[in-house]
């Protein structure tokens, strides 16, 4: 399954904590998860160890703020 298949998912609409560490999510993944419907709920997103690029990480500091974690 690819992340923006997942960012696509109703079922996030439950998800507190996404850990996605060293999943190699690049660009096109951090984007679907900054825009995905579905994580309004999310308290924690651990995205570190990835190759989202800065443009995509800025749409991810965007989106959850103080909830995005990096590193």
């Amino acid at each position: 399954y690819s992340v923006s298949a997942l960012a696509r998912s109703p079922v996030l609409a439950t998800v507190r904590s996404l850990d996605l560490r060293d999943n190699h999510i690049g660009a096109t993944g951090a984007r679907a998860l900054a825009e995905s419907p579905f994580l309004s709920r999310t308290c924690s997103v651990y995205l570190s160890a990835n190759t989202t690029g800065e443009d995509a990480r800025a749409l991810l500091r965007e989106r959850f703020g103080e909830h995005l974690k990096l590193s």
